[in-house]
Parts: C-alpha cells; sequence; structure tokens
C-alpha cells in the first residue's frame, strides 16, 4: 500500500501518548464498549502493584499510532456523497500573513539553490507571479501549502552543498524535474497576467481556477522532489546525516520514520489501541501478582523468558492481558503488544506480528531503533522475509546489541495467539511459537502468550510445571480454584451493577443469582452487565434485570448460550417481519463479514441506509460493539468470539429463528459486492496521474471509498461460500470478468492485494466446477466461464510483476502483451486505443494452472521431494526437516507442516503415496506416518552393523517397503537394505551391488516396480578428474551387476510395466533408454531436449508419458512406446526445476523448483505433443556462444558455442544459413568445443575455420582441433566440410589460439614454456617462441594468446601478470615496459597494425603504443570487462562488460564515442567489429537459460543516432530518448525498462527480453526479434490516453 513519506518526527507521527488507561469495571476478554478508550483514567490496579527497584527503569516515551488497517488507501464511507467545500471566507490579514510567509520561503530556496542553477530560475520566476497570484484567486491554503513543503525541500538543498560533487549531481537531476514542473506552471500563469483588462474581466472564473491548478502543480512538484529523496536518495540522506552532525534533527527523525515505516506495522493491534477493559478492582489479585513476579525477576533467579496464560473462550485472558500491559507500561517495562483477532485481516495474519512487534520496540528503544535503522538500510525490505528471518533480522539481532543483562528485561505480550489464521501458503501459529521458544533463552527479553488449549499449540505451551522447562512457565486458568474465580466475578458484578436502581438486598440476591448462572465465565456476567444497562431499549435496567434471573429465562440449562438466547429473544420481541429480516441480515452479516466494517460500509453492501443498520441493532449493543454516531469510522465487531460460533453453529442456535444460515448470508454480501463493484469500478479508478511511478511512490490522488475495497477483497470469499446457484453465479462471474476484470485487478494492485488475486480466482473456478458436478450437467455456459477464469488466471500468473507494483501497467504492459487469442485479450484489448504494438513471432510459453509458494523454503532449507496422496486431492512437499501438505485442485495448504522425528541435520524422502516419510542422517533412518499428530518417534531401521552410513534412503514403488543405501568401508561392495514401511523389520538379508567397491556415495537410486531389478548412480571422484558417476543396472535378487549405463548419468526411472529403463544426462540434458533386462540401449544413443543436468524423471501411471526436470529451468514431457521416446512439450519454469511426480490418477502433473514454488500441471494440456512453440522455435545455440567473426565482405557472421557446433547468420537479417556445422564438438561422452573461428580466404576460396581445445575427458590424447568448411555462397557446396587439412595439432595437454583472419595457429606447449606458431594452410613451422617468463608460484609461460587482427603480431598474458609480444614472422619480442595487470580479468588486444596494445588494467582500460613506449587510459564502468577488441581500421576499441552493456572508445584519445550499447540479458564472451567498422556482434552466455546463448549486432557508425526498429510518432521526450539511443536506460532482473529517472517506462515478459530490439540494436540471433512501435504508445503523465471507454 502506498503510503506518503513523513516529513516529520517520528514522534510527530503518532497522536500524543495517552496516560494508562482506567480499567471499566469489566474483567472480560472480549472488546468493552465504545466509550472504554485508552483515553481514560490510569487503572486502579497500577497502583497496587510494588515494582522492585532493580526490575524497573525509566519510563520510555509512550506512543499510540494511527490505527493502519489492511485497506489503509480506504476511507470509511460517509453518510451522504457531498464533498466538502473549501471555505472561502477568510481574512485578508490571514492571507496576507500567509503570502509573506511564503515569499520568505522562496527567497531562501532561491539563495540556496546557487548550485541548482534550474531550480533558482524557475523559483525567481515564481516570486515574481506570487502578487498578481494573490488578487485573481483564492489561494490560501495553496500558499501554506507550497510554504511547508519548500521549507523542508531547502533544507535538504542546503545540506546537500556540503556533500561531494558526485552527489550532488544526483540531487541535481531532482531538482531538474521539479524546475522544469514549477518553469511550467509560472509560464502558464504569466500568459494569463499579460492579457488585456478585458479579457481578463471576461475570462476571470476561468482564470482563476486556471490559476488555482497551476499553483496545484508547483505543489505536486515539490512533491515529486520529496518522493524522488525518498526513493533514490535515502542512502545519501544517511551519508550526509553522518557527514554533517549539525543536521537539523528533523531530517534524522525523518530518515527514521521512513525506513520504519518500511516495517508496515499494525500499530492497530497494540494494547492501548484495543477496546479492551483492564481488571476491576480486587479481581485477578493472585495471578496477576504471580504475573509481575515473574515479569520483574532476573535471568540470575532462573526465572523463564516466556510465560504462557491458556484458557478458554471467556475466561478473561485478553483482559488480564490489558491490565498487564498498563502495568508495565506505568513501570516503563513494555516493550511491545500485539493483540491477535480474527476479526481483522491484519490482526490475525503471523507474518504482521515480528515487524509490528520491531516497530513499537523502536519507539520504546532509540538504541534498538539504531539496529533496526542499520538493518533497513541494508535490506529495506526485511519485514517481507519469512517468519523466521523477520525474527531473526527485525528482533534477535537488533535486540542483542540494544538490551543487556545490566538493563531490566522488557517484556513483549502476545495475547490470543489462537486467533491467528492457520493460513492457505504461509507460516502458523505454531511455527510462530516455536521461533520464540527455540530463540527467546538466548535474548534479554521476556515474552507473555495468552492462547485457547488448541489442537497444534497445546504442545507448545509445555506442562503446567515451572520446573518441567527452564523456557517457559505455563499457568492454565482452569486450574485456579472455582471459588477465587466466582469471587472475582462476584465483585465484577457488583461494581458493574451498582448504579441499578435497584434495592440494596435484592440487587445482592440478583448478583449473586447471575455469578451462578456464570459457571467461572468472565463473558457471561460482562455480556449480562452490557444487556442490563444497555441504552436507547424500550425496558429500563431494573426490568432487564429481573428479566435476566426470572425462572422464565434460565428454565433450560445455564450457560453463556442461555444468555445469547435471551439477549436475542428480547431483542425480536414485537417486531414485525420486515424489521425482524433487517435486524437478522445486519446481525448475520457482522458475523460473516471477512473483515470488520463500519456502519456506512455495512449499510452500503446490504443496500440500506446507515439509519437502518443502527435501529436494527440498537437492541443488541450488549453483544455487538457499535460505534457512536459520531464514530462513524469506527467497526461493528462482536465482543466475544463465542457469539459468532453459537449463531452459526447449529447444535448451538439450533432452528432458533435469529441462527444464522451462513450460505445465505454470504449470498447477500456477495451480491452487495457485486452491486458496489459494478457500480464503483472504471478505468483508473485509483486516479493514478502517471505510469512512471510504482503503486508506493506515487503520491495518492484519489482515495478509493473503503466498502468499495473491501467489496473487491472479498467478493469471491463471499460466492464460494455461499448458496448461491450454479446459473446465476455463473452469469454474475462471465458478466464481471468479461467487463470488470481489469478495473477490479487496478483496486488490488493500489492496495497492495493483488497477491491474493490468483489464489482468489483459482478457488472461485474449483467452487464452479464442484458446482458442476454436483449438477452432473454440462453447460455451455459454465464451460465458457470455467475458460474465462483459466484464461483470468494465466494472465495473472503471467503478468504478476505489473499487475503487483504499478497500476497504469496493467494495461499499457500487461494487456498489450497478453497473446491476441486469449479471453482476456478478446475482452479488452480493443479497449486499449494508444498502446505500444509487438511484432514478433515469439508467444508467451502456458503457465500452470496452479502454482504454490512454499514459504518455508529458503538457502539452507530448499524443497527436496514432492508426492501425491492415494486420492490424488493432495500434493505433500518434504523440506530437509518437515512436511506441508497442499490442496492439489486450489494450492490452500492443509494443516501445518509436520515435523519430522528429532534426527539432526536429517533429509527426507516421502513414498509415492505419500504416507510415510523416513528422516534420515548418519547411521540413523527413521519412518514415519505424515498424518501424525505432534512430532513423531519414528519406526528406527536398523542398519548392517558394520555400516558406515545411510548415504540415501527410497520407497519402493507400492510404498510398501523403504530401502536404504548403506556404504560399507572402503574394502567392501556397496549395499541396500530393505525394510517394511510399516513395522520397520528388516526384510531378507542386505543386497550386496556387484563391483561397488570403493566407488564412493548413492545420489539416485531406483527400483522396478516387479522388483527384479535395480538401478543405482554412485558418485566419486578420480585423482586428477572432477566427479563422475558410475551408474548400472543390477540384478535384485543376487547383487549381480546385469550392464553398466555408462557415466555422467544423473537420475534413471523404472516404466511402470518394469521393462524399461530411462537415464537422464549430468552434462547435457540427453535421455537414453535402456531393456531392464539386458541393460541392453535402445533407439537413439541420446534424445536430445534438455540442454543441462537433468535431476528427475517421472512416468504416468499408465507408462503412456515420461516427464524429466532439469536444470535448464524447463519439463519436458515425452510420449513413451515400447520403449521409444516421441515428440515433447516444453513447460517452463522460473528456476531449475528438482523434482517431478504424477498423481496416481494420472490427472495432475506437480514440479517444483530450487525456491520452493510447487508447479501444478494439467496433464491433458502437459502432455498436448509438440512443443510450445508451434510456430517452430528459432535455430540457435544452447550453450553459451564464445566466439563470433565476420565474413569478409561483412554479409555473413559466424558463432562459436559450447554446445559443439558453429553456426552461419546473415549478418543483415539475422537469418541462419544453412544447418549448423558440426565438428568434432560434444559427443556423448567427450566434450570438445569450439573456442575460436575465423573466415580465411584462400584465392577465390573463402573457408570457415574452428579451433577447439582439447578435453580432459578425450581419452584420444590429442592436441587442438581445426575444422574447416567451404563458405562459397555461389555454390550448392556452402558448408561442406573439408578434410584437406590435418584435424589435430600439437601434442597431448597443448592449447591453441586462432589469428583472425584464420592463416595462422598459436599452439602452447603443455608446460607452457613455448608457443609454436604455424601456418594453418600448410601445417609448417613459422617461428618457436622460447622467451617465456620464469617459473611464478610453480606456474610458467603463457596464461592466454592473442593474435593482432592480420596475424603479424601476437600478444601473451603470462602466469607472473605481465603481457608479451612478438612479431610472428620472426619471433622477435617487442619490448614493453612493465605493465600493472594483476587483479583484471586479463583483457588483451592488438591493433590491426601491431602498433597499439589495449589492455584491462584493473579500474580503467589502458593503450600503449608499443613504439613509443606512451599510453593513455581510458574510464570504464565498475563492472568487470568480459570481452576486448580493436576495429579493423583501428580507430576504435569495444569492450563488454558484466553490466551488459558494450562500450566503444576512440583508440587515440580514450574518448567515449558512443552511448553504451544495452540490449545484451547476460555477459558477453566475444566482442567482434565487422570489415567496415561500422558494426559490432557479441555472442552472450548464460548456462542457465538457453534462450540467452544469443549473437547481437548493433550498428556503431559514430555520430549517427539509430533506433531503426522502433516505430515511432510520439511527442514524448522519454521516448524520443529510447529513439536516439537509449543508454539511459536500464533493464532490471524482473523485466522493468527503467529511465534515467528510474521511471517505470515499460515491463517486457520474460519470454521476449532475449529478442527485445534495442537501439542501434539491428539483428538478433538464436531467438524470435521482438521489435516494440512506440507511435501510439500512451505513457506517463499521459497514460489515461490509452483507453476508449465502452
Amino acid at each position: 500500500m502506498p503510503e506518503e513519506p513523513r516529513k516529520r518526527k517520528l514522534q510527530d507521527s503518532l497522536p500524543e501518548p495517552a496516560s494508562t488507561p482506567e480499567p471499566s469495571s469489566t474483567p472480560v476478554e472480549a472488546s468493552g464498549s465504545a466509550s472504554q478508550t485508552s483515553t481514560s483514567k490510569k487503572s486502579k490496579f497500577t497502583h497496587a502493584l510494588h515494582w522492585p527497584a532493580s526490575a524497573s527503569s525509566p519510563k520510555r516515551p509512550g506512543s499510540s499510532a494511527t490505527r493502519s488497517e489492511p485497506t489503509s488507501q480506504a476511507v470509511p464511507a460517509q453518510a451522504d456523497s457531498q464533498l466538502e467545500h473549501p471555505n472561502n471566507h477568510f481574512s485578508t490579514g490571514r492571507l496576507k500573513t500567509v503570502l509573506a510567509v511564503l515569499k520568505g520561503v522562496l527567497e531562501i530556496t532561491h539563495e540556496v539553490a546557487e548550485v541548482f542553477i534550474p531550480l533558482k530560475v524557475a523559483v525567481g520566476g515564481l516570486l515574481g507571479i506570487l502578487d498578481w497570484v494573490e488578487k485573481v484567486a483564492d489561494v490560501r491554503e495553496e500558499f501554506e501549502s507550497i510554504a511547508e513543503k519548500l521549507s523542508f525541500m531547502t533544507k535538504i538543498l542546503e545540506k546537500y552543498q556540503s556533500l561531494p560533487p558526485n552527489i550532488q549531481v544526483d540531487m541535481t537531476e531532482c531538482a531538474k524535474k521539479v524546475a522544469d514542473m514549477i518553469g511550467a506552471a509560472v509560464k502558464v500563469v504569466e500568459e494569463k497576467q499579460k492579457q488585456n483588462i478585458i479579457k481578463r474581466i471576461a475570462l476571470a472564473p476561468a482564470d482563476a481556477k486556471e490559476v488555482e491548478r497551476q499553483l496545484r502543480a508547483v505543489s505536486h512538484a515539490v512533491d515529486l522532489f520529496h518522493m524522488l529523496v525518498s526513493v533514490r536518495q535515502i542512502g545519501v540522506l544517511e551519508d550526509l546525516r553522518m557527514l554533517n552532525q549539525s543536521s537539523d534533527a528533523k531530517l534524522d527523525n525523518w530518515i527514521q520514520s521512513y525506513l520504519l515505516d518500511k516495517l508496515s506495522p499494525n500499530v492497530s493491534a497494540r494494547h492501548d489501541a484495543m477496546h479492551i477493559p483492564c481488571c476491576t478492582k480486587d479481581t485477578r489479585i493472585q495471578l496477576l501478582e504471580e504475573i509481575c513476579t515473574w515479569a520483574a525477576g532476573s535471568e540470575d533467579q532462573n526465572v523463564p523468558p516466556i510465560f504462557f496464560l491458556n484458557g478458554v473462550a471467556g475466561s478473561g485472558k485478553s483482559t488480564i492481558s490489558k491490565t498487564l500491559c498498563a502495568s508495565l507500561h506505568h513501570a516503563g517495562r513494555l516493550g511491545a503488544s500485539f493483540f491477535c483477532s480474527r476479526g481483522n485481516v491484519k490482526q490475525r495474519d503471523v507474518r504482521s506480528i515480528f515487524p509490528t512487534l520491531a516497530y513499537l520496540l523502536s519507539l520504546y528503544s532509540p538504541s534498538f531503533a539504531a539496529e533496526v535503522r542499520k538493518v533497513l538500510l541494508e535490506n529495506p525490505i526485511a519485514a517481507s522475509a519469512d517468519i523466521e528471518g523477520q525474527f531473526r533480522v527485525l528482533i534477535a539481532m537488533p535486540a542483542k546489541v540494544a538490551f543487556t543483562t545490566a538493563d531490566a528485561a522488557p517484556v513483549i505480550v502476545i495475547d490470543a495467539i489462537d486467533e491467528l489464521e492457520w493460513p492457505h501458503d504461509g507460516p502458523t501459529p505454531q511455527r510462530l511459537l516455536d521461533i520464540i521458544v527455540d530463540h527467546a533463552p538466548q535474548l534479554h527479553f521476556k515474552f507473555f502468550i495468552t492462547s485457547r488449549p488448541e489442537d497444534g499449540l497445546r504442545e507448545t505451551f509445555g506442562p503446567p510445571n515451572p520446573k518441567s522447562d527452564p523456557r517457559r512457565k505455563h499457568v492454565r486458568l482452569h486450574d485456579i480454584a472455582r471459588d477465587v474465580v466466582d469471587a472475582d466475578i462476584l465483585r465484577y458484578l457488583t461494581e458493574e451493577l451498582k448504579a441499578v436502581p435497584v434495592p440494596t438486598s435484592l440487587l445482592e440476591d440478583a448478583i449473586s443469582t447471575l455469578a451462578k448462572h456464570s459457571q467461572g465465565l468472565f463473558i457471561y456476567a460482562a455480556t449480562a452487565g452490557k444487556y442490563i444497562q444497555a441504552r436507547n431499549v424500550p425496558h429500563p435496567p431494573t426490568k432487564r434485570l429481573e428479566d435476566l434471573i426470572s425462572s422464565r429465562a434460565n428454565a433450560r440449562a445455564t450457560g453463556i448460550d442461555v444468555m445469547y438466547d435471551y439477549i436475542l429473544e428480547q431483542a425480536l420481541q414485537g417486531l414485525q417481519d420486515d424489521e425482524v429480516e433487517i435486524v437478522l441480515r445486519c446481525l448475520h452479516a457482522v458475523v460473516c463479514a471477512r473483515n470488520p466494517l463500519s456502519v456506512p460500509e455495512l449499510a452500503h453492501l446490504l443496500r440500506v441506509t446507515p439509519v437502518e443498520v443502527r435501529y436494527a441493532l440498537v437492541a443488541l449493543h450488549s453483544v455487538i460493539n457499535v460505534p457512536e454516531p459520531e464514530e462513524e469510522h469506527g467497526f461493528l465487531t462482536t465482543y466475544h468470539t463465542s457469539f459468532p460460533d453459537y449463531l452459526t453453529t447449529h447444535k448451538r442456535s439450533g432452528s432458533k429463528r435469529w441462527a444464522a444460515d451462513i450460505g445465505a448470508t454470504h449470498d447477500d454480501l456477495f451480491l452487495g459486492c457485486l452491486k458496489t463493484m459494478n457500480s464503483g469500478l472504471c478505468f483508473n479508478v485509483s486516479g493514478r496521474s502517471t505510469s512512471y511511478a510504482s503503486n508506493h511512490e506515487e503520491p495518492r490522488s484519489q482515495v478509493l471509498p473503503s466498502y468499495l475495497v473491501y467489496a473487491c477483497r472479498f467478493w469471491i470469499d463471499h460466492l464460494t461460500m455461499s448458496s448461491a446457484s450454479e446459473e446465476r453465479a455463473t452469469q454474475d462471474v462471465s458478466a464481471f470478468f468479461g467487463n470488470q476484470f481489469l478495473y477490479w485487478l487496478e483496486v488490488l494492485s493500489v492496495c497492495d492485494h493483488a497477491r491474493f488475486a490468483s489464489s482468489l480466482v483459482k478457488r472461485l473456478e474449483v467452487w464452479l466446477r464442484d458446482k458442476r458436478s454436483e449438477q452432473k450437467t454440462e453447460s455451455a455456459t459454465v464451460s465458457r466461464c470455467l475458460r474465462l477464469l483459466l484464461d483470468a488466471n494465466e494472465f495473472l500468473n503471467c503478468f504478476w510483476t505489473p499487475i503487483l507494483h504499478s497500476a497504469p501497467h496493467i494495461y499499457i504492459s500487461a494487456l498489450a502483451f497478453t497473446p491476441s487469442k486469449s479471453e482476456i485479450s478478446q475482452a479488452y484489448l480493443g479497449l486499449l486505443d494508444r498502446r505500444l504494438k509487438v511484432d514478433t513471432a515469439q508467444q508467451l510459453t502456458p503457465l500452470p494452472p496452479l502454482k504454490i509458494h512454499d514459504l518455508r523454503t529458503s538457502e539452507s532449507k530448499r524443497g527436496q521431494s514432492l508426492a501425491f496422496s492415494a486420492d490424488s486431492r493432495c500434493i505433500l512437499s518434504a523440506t530437509d526437516d518437515d512436511v506441508c501438505r497442499w490442496d492439489a485442485r486450489t494450492g490452500e495448504s492443509i494443516g501445518q507442516p509436520q515435523q519430522g522425528p528429532d534426527v539432526p541435520d536429517s533429509r527426507i524422502a516421502l513414498s509415492p503415496d505419500g504416507s510415510r516419510a523416513v528422516s534420515f542422517s548418519g547411521r540413523t533412518a527413521r519412518v514415519w506416518n505424515t498424518g501424525s499428530a505432534g512430532r513423531p518417534m519414528g519406526q528406527s531401521l536398523m542398519l548392517p552393523e558394520d555400516s558406515a552410513s545411510v548415504d540415501l534412503v527410497v520407497f519402493s514403488p507400492d510404498s510398501k517397503c523403504v530401502a536404504a543405501c548403506v556404504r560399507m568401508p572402503k574394502d567392501h561392495n556397496a549395499v541396500i537394505q530393505e525394510w517394511d514401511a510399516e513395522k520397520g523389520g528388516r526384510i531378507g538379508t542386505p543386497l550386496v551391488l556387484e563391483a561397488t567397491k570403493g566407488k564412493g556415495d548413492f545420489i539416485r537410486i531406483a527400483f522396478a516396480p516387479n522388483g527384479k531389478q535395480v538401478a543405482a548412480i554412485l558418485w566419486h571422484t578420480q585423482a586428477g578428474s572432477s566427479a563422475a558417476g558410475i551408474d548400472g543396472l543390477w540384478d535384485a535378487e543376487t547383487g549381480t551387476v546385469i550392464a553398466k549405463l555408462g557415466v555422467h548419468i544423473a537420475s534413471v526411472i523404472f516404466s511402470p510395466d518394469s521393462a524399461f529403463v530411462v537415464s537422464g544426462s549430468a552434462i547435457d540434458g540427453g535421455l537414453r533408454v535402456w531393456d531392464a533386462k539386458t541393460g541392453r540401449a535402445i533407439g537413439q544413443p541420446r534424445l536430445n531436449g534438455h540442454t543441462d543436468f537433468v535431476r528427475s524423471l517421472a512416468f504416468s501411471p499408465d507408462g503412456k508419458f515420461l516427464a524429466s526436470g532439469s536444470r535448464d529451468t524447463t519439463v519436458r514431457v515425452w510420449s513413451f512406446e515400447h520403449g521409444i521416446l516421441a515428440g515433447h512439450r516444453v513447460l517452463g519454469h522460473t528456476g531449475p526445476v528438482i523434482s517431478v511426480v504424477f498423481s496416481p490418477d494420472g490427472q495432475i502433473l506437480a514440479s517444483t523448483t530450487f525456491d520452493g514454488t510447487i508447479w501444478i500441471w494439467d496433464v491433458a494440456q502437459a502432455t498436448t505433443m509438440g512443443d510450445t512453440n508451434s510456430i517452430g522455435k528459432p535455430p540457435g545455440h544452447t550453450g553459451p556462444v564464445v566466439s563470433v567473426a565476420f565474413s569478409p565482405d561483412g554479409r555473413q557472421l559466424a558463432s562459436a558455442s559450447l554446445d559443439g557446433t558453429v553456426r552461419v547468420w546473415d549478418a543483415h537479417t539475422g537469418n541462419a544459413v544453412g544447418e549448423p556445422l558440426l565438428g568434432r564438438g560434444r559427443r556423448y561422452d567427450v566434450d570438445r568445443w569450439p573456442k575460436a573461428i575465423a573466415f580465411f580466404v584462400d584465392g577465390n576460396e573463402i573457408n570457415l575455420v574452428s579451433l577447439s581445445d582439447p578435453s580432459a575427458d578425450d581419452d584420444a590424447h590429442r592436441g587442438p582441433a581445426t575444422e574447416v568448411w567451404e563458405m562459397n555462397s555461389e555454390t550448392n557446396n556452402s558448408g561442406r566440410r573439408l578434410h584437406k587439412w590435418p584435424g589435430y595439432w600439437g601434442k597431448d595437454g597443448t592449447g591453441g589460439a586462432l589469428s583472425p583472419d584464420g592463416k595462422r595457429i598459436a599452439l602452447r606447449s603443455e608446460n607452457m614454456d613455448t608457443i609454436d606458431i604455424l601456418d594453418w594452410a600448410t601445417g609448417d613451422l613459422i617461428v618457436t617462441i622460447s622467451d617465456m617468463p620464469a617459473p611464478y608460484e610453480g606456474n610458467a609461460g603463457a596464461v592466454s594468446i592473442h593474435f593482432s587482427l592480420d596475424g603479424r603480431f601476437i600478444a601473451a598474458r603470462c602466469f607472473d601478470d605481465t603481457i608479451r609480444v612478438w612479431e610472428t614472422d620472426t619471433g622477435t619480442r617487442v619490448k614493453l615496459p612493465a605493465l600493472a595487470i594483476s587483479d583484471t580479468q586479463g583483457l588483451v588486444a592488438l591493433s590491426p597494425d601491431g602498433k597499439l596494445l589495449a589492455y584491462d588494467a584493473s579500474s580503467s582500460f589502458r593503450i600503449m603504443n608499443l613504439q613509443t613506449g606512451s599510453e593513455h587510459s581510458f574510464t570504464v564502468p565498475k563492472h568487470s570487462a568480459t570481452s576486448l577488441a580493436f576495429s579493423p581500421d583501428g580507430k576504435y576499441v569495444a569492450a563488454s562488460f558484466t553490466d551488459q552493456t558494450v562500450r566503444v572508445w576512440d583508440a587515440q584519445t580514450g574518448r567515449s564515442v558512443l552511448p553504451p550499447l544495452r540490449g545484451q540479458t547476460h555477459n558477453a564472451s566475444s566482442v567482434a567489429f565487422s570489415p567496415d567498422s561500422r558494426r559490432i556482434a557479441t555472442g552472450s552466455e548464460d548456462p542457465e537459460d538457453n534462450s540467452h546463448n544469443t549473437v547481437r549486432i548493433w550498428d556503431v557508425t559514430v555520430g549517427a543516432s539509430h533506433g531503426p526498429q522502433i516505430v515511432t510518432g510520439s511527442d514524448s521526450p522519454l521516448v524520443d530518448l529510447w529513439e536516439s539511443h537509449g543508454a539511459e536506460f536500464n533493464m532490471t532482473e524482473d523485466g522493468w525498462i527503467i529511465g534515467p529517472q528510474k521511471e517505470l517506462f515499460l515491463w517486457v515478459p520474460p519470454e521476449y527480453r532475449a529478442g527485445l530490439y534495442w537501439p542501434r540494436m539491428v539483428a538478433v540471433m538464436g531467438v524470435h526479434p521482438v521489435r516494440l512501435d512506440f507511435s501510439r504508445f500512451a505513457h506517463g503523465s499521459t497514460w489515461t490516453e490509452c483507453w476508449r471507454s465502452p
């Protein structure tokens, strides 16, 4: 939710500290009456407490921040819709005073802006028009606002003058933007001022409005300055504070406020914001004294750091917490408090607790605040981490510095933790308690926590025995003697009812009766008290008291339900049927609302008036907190959760007329939400003024009605919980998504609720499917509605980033890139009038219908395996120490994560049916039931006595057995031991695997479903080589080897019929099929598809499909028949895939990635054969591109890749020329990649030459290899390999280099002490260079070798960090001075004539004239360089950098001649000029994503402005800037193209980023080109012109 940056002291952002609240004479846990606020007098109880002197500390400044509700953008609805108009009647003297103040501020600003000239000029112009402005318009408020904002801006500018010039540059940019806006406003006003008198009189009203508008523009300009500072300069402001200790304290506090706001605290959950009274005087004395003694105790007294108070609903826990907070606050010991409530979204969200506590602790302790400030400076989004991360960085780390044992330990109070949600996709209350219990003993804190004794929480409380656990103290309220509780209730009722005009003796009897009926529940007594003393009801208190204790009222069993029955019966007595209806509608709506509603909000949703709501609830004030009429912003809430439970539980309220029909009530609320949205939603409903700012950055220009925000957030909740018919629901949903969907997303986006959108749509889809199943009929209307919902969900998944961050980009980015055939595109694209147009053959990758974000995962705790339940309805995901269940249709979490047995450093494996798991580590393995309650002990699996450890544990395909791969001593073969998965007993003797002695650890194992074979992969390291997999097939009964499957295998699986084995490569992503009986390979030697490590394989239950998951970020689904793998479909992911699994019914395919995301695919979609791009994937490399070279005529470009191929491209169109050229490149088990390529001209013949270095796995023991292809385009033999030259050069271990003209080869000897220069065409030795440096730290000779363009010179970077240059004809060494090249990338390049040497010199590049020895440097960015090259004419030097830019300099002067060339999506490993020096080609590499292994060509003609791929007619400066060169734009990792002032220019989908044409780019190869047409692109302040209203 965007919030304005606060420009005042931290304390100023909160109301004045209130005194300690006086308790109402009510001990209840529930919220008190509206009149019992936190501003009442101090609790009488606090005077009875005697805190030890050693325990007290100076009282901290109290504060009560403004309540922050979940829909903080919204404001409560007003009873009428009239807008407030400014008061036009004000004092002339007051105006003159304000004018004088503004002039004074402007004069100071004008003076301070000396170094910001544009701003100085603009402010001077503003000063010149003020007097005239004052005469023509009502501008007092504008003058006051501008004066205040300018004053603060001036202070910032003044401080900036003391900073270094490089920081002043950033501020100058901000000041210039403000100056431009002020200057434009001044110009408009000056034009008005110049009009003749008659025209001025005639146009006076319009002119006055225009002047006011321009003054508002000035105010907005200054707002923009503050926004830019807050977003871009907060780090610099921190530096300014450190440099200038005399800086204004206001600025310092503003920085701290800004940073603490990053925590997004829910300050409405603190104790003094809760409408809960304190305990009545002289009640709960013994318990409160026990709690306070604990709070005052020191650590050396062995006082546990945690106090758990456990009690049933209505037993008064929250009242006790409120009383404790008041007492602790009075004593200066209350660190922070958080009162949970299921009735408020943020107060029931586990993830909001720790950030809120950190915020309140920062207000309590300046030292703690300083530490939190450091954390937020380093990580501004720390509050969005998982709750364990939140606690660690926001509470534990700051507390260890701020709070020491020398101080009294502050107390943190967390009340009603049972009212927290057990979320669908996030942390649970139990997890929160576990974190506190684990960390509290290490911190100088105390935690007081209350809860009901709910299942899942009770175990964390521990037994109620103070000596049982030194970490926690546990007290149960129901253990307190009943007579003590009854006495307290009697005291409370006596105090509460003392004003009832009844004779003392009768009152005492009545109170005694009520206390007896309470049965130990304070909520009963409190409700009775409210009922008796209710106002605005027809009967006096005496009559209500008499009726309540009469035999008629208590003829049935006593208890709180009887009380509720009586109150409701009295409330409905004597009402007409229509009156009863509205009372019950209001009552049930309050109970069923998903978030508390105000009276106007409820009235709006129920289509009644606020007055009707108040009359309906007039007799229910004893059970519902109804705000007073003047408190329109107050919420309608029940006093206690037992009341809504009573109304909605059939066993309690039964068939009574006030029993809530939940389905009907939710339907009523749904209809209200729908009507609200239909009337309130429209294009730009949020009033965004620019598309350049994110939702959080743009100042609010329009406030959304709170009832509209509620409707948008919760309408799907109400519909899916309602009793609405399928027919009506389908009609309503179809109409909504066809007309209001984007407007709905806009509201969710600006209100920070967009993260819920996908799960809401998915929930709606599942609900409709269930409805259709219940009807057992097929309906075309329902089917179309479901297609619309699926398409809407895909829209949300594809365009998650722009939807989440910027409402305007829902239209100008997301909708513009939406495929034209989609339902959303067909419904809305016609309304997008002035839009970006995309020209590409690239298609968006279909995303799964459902994604589950497992928030348990982290860098140290990643998801490992997946399994489905036997009925396919649940997915289980396992991390290193727990298992979580998810609904396979909606993605909602089921229950809480199930921790495994206490096995240190364990890993978890799941059974195929998800019913069991095994935790294993070292020599320990335990199998356990994933559905067991609590933390299971598990069945311990007994290992063989002489075993070393367990490498791997797996289940059999039928889940009945569990097998462990056991590592034995080095002189023994490896063994596999099986156990019964249910009982834990051994099955047979260990299976000894033949020929595995000393072969290493198991990394994969698979059993054939028929139990006859076992396949295993063992990992070991051979001396002098990298790790390698030893893979084989063994007989499962005898352990004899059936066959060896080769090396470099990463995954293996048997087909369901046990006839075949499929293996996945650990190197190149290839798949192979083997006969399971013989081990014989079947079909192709290697099936291509993946390009990297295949980590996981899975067969569909019927064996017709195989899914493979790879590190190349894809899942591929193959058809499988008779051992033959055929056509496949690619399912894209956002990260390496680690696990794939089919559901038992074969309908769902699940996959998971390293970040913990679980992707759920519909098998019918996933098994549609053919690639996702039906138009075909463009030809390209599947490995990093390591070398590029232009042909002599510049018409063609060749590229060499680590995929073992060389490709030739048309240098003008980017089209592939012929097929890839395959030489001695990559084979299945041998790697030899081309490292250099060159075109060789021999008379009239043009040939392409590639050079490959030897591989460590090449058992041929040969040196570098060359390949030669004929490239004469006039003949039909282009691309034909020639064999007339030797293919191998040198000896084993030698390395080589190829001259750019292809004529010479340099061979480096094995020990690197000589370099041989050979004529490539003849093979003749030209010269041997032997004057290499002496051995250096065990190494000698050259690290890398580089030719000049004509091959006449060669430069080598040596191990001693020197550069040496020789003539290749004679071997004569060129004398060079010592060059400092240590700690660099070692890049070297020679000019074509060999006269200039360019090299990487740490923070700069240097060019040396080899003849004169002179040199000069040129500045490079603060990024590592990856390649370096001279142009053929010797005028320019080009280099690529790790910031994905290419830069060009003048070789003679070192001056940059072009803006940086942008457009690479990964690092460029090679740069080459065209023969005419007018173009540059680059080859890029990305081992994780093959779409980034591309070749690009730029036009680098100096002095030209090129953007040929951009068609523009826009008058936008930002588009013009892009068109000219685009150097000031950047693309972020998540796809935003950012302008020079951090403007959000455009968001680009991942599939389009690699092929996107940037300015000066003329071709891109290996991906489909993506060209953008900006001619009608509405954006920035004109973005709203994109839409044509229907």
